[in-house]
């Protein structure tokens, strides 16, 4: 449909969308409305990709502020993000920031033009003033299909995970998944992420059989993620990691807590999930000490 994005059914009511960057997207469709749960980099005509998916009016709910979630929201007239991503979304709504996150993308399995996009190929980035806000516990209604916004807070302060009960699907995006970024200085300690992994289990278990996931070769992540992601950070908390090197957005030192094989992007011991982690930020005592 369009050299910016691939399009991949996976089912009836559900599409996968994968942007020039390689991050991955989904459109859920009511019989009253349709919903688009993130949005990408912000790079060719999502709207025009859209409606020739659907004619159904279409609300956008983005899961957090980062550049490769947000920046495709301003081609739709609804869209919700929470308030507590304000100062993410701005820093990253910058050219430059865009640019260097699309153009450092051919690594992550993104699109082969994604090294030639320039300026004039980014659609503007909505004014944080113009999303309404979006809060844990929001339901939205699109006809026979329900969107229940879960917690998912600790990549970012504002990041939501997203249930859709009908289809016994859970989005969980980059809030848990194979290589779940815990490192930058707006995400919780491991000691806070664990105890919000402890509540969101509680309020999905037995809600869902299928996980989706935003980055990687592949969109559906392993049912038992959730589960899986809190046992590497008990690992982290008891000091039972392999704390492979790896470097932060700015060049900082951080570590990976289970060793990678990135031919494959799997765990070298076979295991489901992942955390980068600094290791100065694991417990709440770090955080009282560097004064935050």
């Amino acid at each position: 449909m369009s050299d910016w994005f691939r399009v991949c059914p996976i089912e009836e009511r559900l599409y996968q969308i994968t942007d020039v960057a390689g991050t991955h997207f989904f459109l859920l469709l009511g019989e009253r409305e349709a919903m688009l749960l993130d949005t990408g980099v912000g790079c060719g005509d999502l709207r025009k990709l859209v409606r020739e998916l659907t004619p159904l009016p279409v609300k956008v709910l983005v899961t957090h502020g980062h550049v490769d979630h947000a920046m495709g929201a301003g081609q739709f007239e609804d869209a919700w993000m929470s308030p507590e991503d304000e100062a993410i979304y701005q820093a990253h709504s910058a050219v430059e920031e865009r640019l260097g996150y699309i153009h450092g993308s051919m690594n992550a399995g993104g699109l082969p033009r994604a090294v030639s996009v320039t300026e004039a190929d980014l659609q503007p980035a909505r004014p944080f003033g113009g999303f309404h806000p979006l809060a844990v516990g929001d339901r939205f209604d699109l006809g026979g299909v329900t969107v229940k916004v879960c917690r998912g807070r600790g990549h970012t302060p504002g990041c939501v995970t997203a249930l859709i009960p009908e289809l016994r699907t859970l989005l969980l995006g980059d809030a848990c998944n194979h290589f779940t970024y815990l490192f930058d200085e707006g995400c919780s300690t491991v000691e806070e992420y664990l105890d919000m992994l402890c509540a969101l289990k509680a309020e999905t278990d037995g809600c869902y059989d299928r996980v989706l996931v935003c980055h990687g070769p592949l969109a559906e992540g392993a049912p038992d993620m959730i589960d899986r992601v809190m046992d590497v950070c008990r690992d982290i908390l008891r000091g039972d990691t392999d704390d492979m090197p790896f470097r932060g957005f700015h060049g900082e030192p951080v570590c990976i807590a289970k060793a990678m094989d990135f031919t494959t992007f799997t765990r070298v011991d076979g295991g489901t999930g992942n955390v980068v982690y600094n290791p100065n930020r694991i417990r709440e005592e770090q955080e009282q000490q560097h004064g935050k």
